[in-house]
């Protein structure tokens, strides 16, 4: 079966999303050159690329009794991940650090959150 969301996910990812510094958003293909349609601004300066979050399934087990060796989904952006990683090597989270394995990475958080619980 054909993955649509992946697709989607990889269109995406080929546009690139800007903003002016007026304030507006729009995708760098909906245009032939860089021109803001609000201001008229041409220079390059004045834009600013969006980055979008990225949204990964991790599969993990747990440390400590009662649960110890439990596997366990969760769902986490690229934001959160660094300063989770962290946790769990300073012990903060009781997850065992070796155990993280990456199942699925996604623009849509929805769909992260949904395939950790769903599962």
């Amino acid at each position: 079966m054909w993955d649509t969301t992946a697709v989607k996910d990889v269109v995406a990812d080929r546009e690139r999303k800007l903003k002016c510094s007026c304030g507006r958003d729009f995708t760098q293909f909906e245009h032939a050159r860089l021109e803001c349609p609000v201001c008229g601004s041409t220079k390059a300066d004045d834009f600013v690329e969006v980055r979008r979050p990225i949204y990964r399934v991790y599969l993990a087990e747990i440390l400590g009794a009662p649960y110890d060796g439990e596997p366990i989904l969760f769902s986490v952006s690229n934001v959160r991940e660094y300063s989770l990683r962290e946790e769990i090597a300073k012990g903060e989270r009781l997850i065992k650090p070796t155990s993280l394995r990456l199942l699925y990475e996604t623009f849509d958080r929805n769909l992260a959150r949904s395939l950790a619980t769903e599962l």
